[in-house]
């Protein structure tokens, strides 16, 4: 591991031992739930997160990670590492919602921790919102350590294909450079990276981006859509990082999804409820 401080070791030690000790099996599939909302992940395939439910409707394909050292390809995805732990728990205060809603997944490229140069935690926490009313939010925080002795020239991407409403027949654009926004009739999806704004990104059709990132060349992210829109068809999205990360160092990501109906299906949801509410109060 070489000349890396106590401090960053001891860290890093705690984090592995919270995980570890709570791991399950490295095959399990995890099911986070909060109110409305389901999200099913798989950590040991690039399937990722590959369903995303909202109140009886599933608009997730998938959603993932792949990372590449240096500027000589192929990416590979993070489910190619050695998955060293996991952690499911449930956040919400309240006793009457006992289920799991926040997953943090801990891989390193070595086989434990001793014999690794780098470490990948990816942590997901599902906020639904109340029956019926078609909200829902994912965040995301995602966290790189170098624990090498030398500078770590790491390329992280994310890679999503969301078919709103199980329906590919959405559109997509670049809002600005932290937001994106994927729609459809009923439904919008936005991401926004709160920190930093990605290096890279890249807007397009089903099958383009995802072969890219499977293919053996090294690849910068970027095509002839620019920020968009694109679509309507199957359309997907991603992002790339790049970042040299110094010795003992770390690199954090932090990002927010959010699903909302769109303002015509809000504005149904909301006369439904009005009549709902005058007929229980007249």
């Amino acid at each position: 591991m070489g000349n890396i401080s106590m401090k960053i070791i001891g860290c890093w030690l705690v984090v592995f031992f919270m995980l570890a000790v709570t791991a399950t099996a490295q095959a399990a599939l995890y099911t986070l739930t909060d109110d409305n909302s389901t999200a099913e992940i798989d950590p040991n395939s690039s399937d990722g997160v590959w369903s995303w439910t909202i109140d009886a409707s599933d608009h997730m394909y998938q959603q993932w990670f792949w990372y590449r050292i240096g500027d000589a390809g192929p990416e590979t995805s993070i489910d190619t590492l050695t998955l060293l732990g996991s952690l499911a728990t449930n956040t919400d205060p309240f006793p009457g919602d006992p289920a799991l809603d926040t997953l943090s997944l801990f891989y390193a490229d070595g086989v434990d921790l001793a014999s690794s140069t780098f470490t990948v935690e990816v942590s997901f926490n599902l906020d639904g919102g109340s029956t019926g009313s078609n909200l829902s939010d994912i965040a995301e925080q995602i966290s790189i350590t170098n624990l090498s002795d030398s500078t770590l020239d790491f390329h992280f991407f994310q890679y999503s294909d969301f078919d709103l409403n199980s329906s590919p027949n959405d559109t997509v654009e670049l809002v600005n450079a932290n937001t994106v926004r994927q729609s459809d009739l009923d439904w919008t999806i936005s991401e926004t990276v709160v920190t930093p704004a990605a290096d890279g990104f890249e807007l397009d059709f089903f099958g383009i981006t995802r072969g890219k990132l499977n293919d053996a060349a090294a690849t910068t992210l970027g095509n002839a859509f620019g920020t968009g829109p694109v679509g309507p068809g199957n359309v997907t999205w991603a992002f790339q990082w790049d970042e040299t990360i110094s010795a003992g160092g770390a690199f954090q990501i932090s990002k927010d999804k959010n699903m909302t109906p769109e303002p015509a299906t809000l504005g149904l949801l909301l006369i439904g409820g009005l009549i709902l509410l005058r007929r229980r109060y007249t």
